[in-house]
């Protein structure tokens, strides 16, 4: 606070003093000092009154902004509470099992799923990993851990747990015993960044694909089973192009893989069996089914042949029918053997029904003899042949 030069504070003096007087000045009044003095107090009084009020009016508005900074904080802590439950409820429920290392490869921490993969334990924490006895075959776990950390770069590799004690197994029951099978996980290892972007450990993830593994195992047996069958199996879009082949229908059609992907299906099928080709595309595009039929196809060389046709739906992954899978199996060979032994049938039962009248007129002639006749079997050991 700075006052005005005209109101700087004079020197006290006694109410009763006189200031002395110079030769040719008049004496000042001792009221007039005094009123000066009062005058200069009450400046000094509401200056420091306005100075108060001001800090007061400040101090109130800081006080209002601390508690609406204050009030903001709590929501944020909330949330944040919030959402360290949710991801630590997520990690306690999440079956991708979990290792954060530090960069001396010394665990930080785990999700609850590796500690019973792994073996790990709390009293784990702070130990380095390469002190455990893990149960995951990975003996490049170590190495790829270090060239994360040099390249910054994740890794991926298939693992997979130990097949079992098979020396045990070759010494037990094993009609009571079952053949362990192998785990196979995805091993994903991952830079921990921090905040500050800075390399703080890494993260080493476990996520179980045993059945994806089982499934497209299962799926490429199927596959070489389809693909060397004596069967012609094809898979063809709604609109009639050829999108796969087999070496079944190579055989029976004579048409390779590579001449039957620039075919529509109608150049496989006889004019008078389109329409019944058309209708069961569209029975596919309904999501309907229905049984095998007998019906014919055309070859390469023009030659007609009767086949036996199974259609189902050709799904995408989301289950969607994109098109249409048939299995075709050439039946002529048993059509004509069947309608030859029609022919041996029916010939056959001419003849017996020629010698059955044979047969019929003979006994008929021999029992109007006048002769008696007995018919015995041909054994003649005791007691002697039977009457036939």
């Amino acid at each position: 606070h700075h006052r005005p030069p005209e109101a700087q504070p004079r020197p006290f003096r006694d109410r009763d003093a006189v200031s002395p007087v110079k030769e040719g000045e008049e004496s000042q009044p001792a009221q007039e000092v005094d009123s000066q003095l009062l005058s200069h107090l009450e400046y000094e009084l509401k200056s420091t009154r306005d100075d108060l009020q001001t800090k007061i009016g400040d101090y109130e508005n800081s006080t209002e902004e601390l508690m609406t900074v204050n009030s903001r904080l709590q929501e944020k802590v909330k949330e944040l509470d919030h959402s360290n439950n949710d991801l630590r409820n997520w990690i306690n429920s999440s079956e991708i099992a979990t290792v954060f290392l530090d960069t001396e490869l010394k665990i930080k921490g785990f999700t609850p799923s590796v500690a019973k993969l792994l073996g790990l334990r709390s009293s784990d924490v702070g130990r380095p990993i390469s002190e455990l006895a893990i149960k995951i075959v990975d003996d490049a776990l170590l190495r790829d851990c270090r060239l994360v950390l040099d390249q910054r770069t994740p890794i991926e590799k298939l693992v997979t747990t130990e097949n079992g004690d098979w020396a045990m197994m070759q010494t037990s029951d094993l009609a009571s015993s079952t053949i362990p099978t192998p785990s196979y996980y995805l091993r994903r290892i991952l830079p921990h960044r921090t905040a500050e972007n800075l390399i703080g450990g890494l993260v080493v993830a476990l996520i179980d694909i045993s059945d994806r593994i089982a499934a497209e195992s299962q799926s490429q047996r199927l596959a070489s089973v389809l693909l060397d069958s004596h069967d012609a199996v094809m898979v063809q879009d709604f609109e009639g192009n050829i999108i796969a082949w087999n070496r079944g229908a190579e055989r029976i059609y004579g048409y390779t893989e590579s001449e039957a992907r620039r075919m529509n299906v109608r150049d496989t099928v006889p004019e008078n069996k389109r329409e019944e080709a058309l209708a069961y595309v569209q029975s596919i595009v309904r999501d309907e089914t229905f049984e095998a039929f007998e019906t014919q196809r055309t070859t390469k060389a023009g030659i007609v042949l009767d086949v036996e046709l199974t259609v189902t739906a050709y799904r995408d992954e989301r289950g969607k029918a994109i098109g249409v899978a048939t299995t075709e199996r050439d039946i002529s060979d048993r059509k004509r053997l069947a309608t030859e032994l029609k022919g041996w049938n029916e010939s056959l039962e001419e003849r017996v029904a020629d010698q059955t009248r044979e047969i019929r007129l003979l006994a008929k002639a021999i029992s109007h003899l006048g002769e008696g006749v007995i018919i015995t079997a041909d054994e003649l050991d005791w007691p002697g042949p039977k009457i036939v």
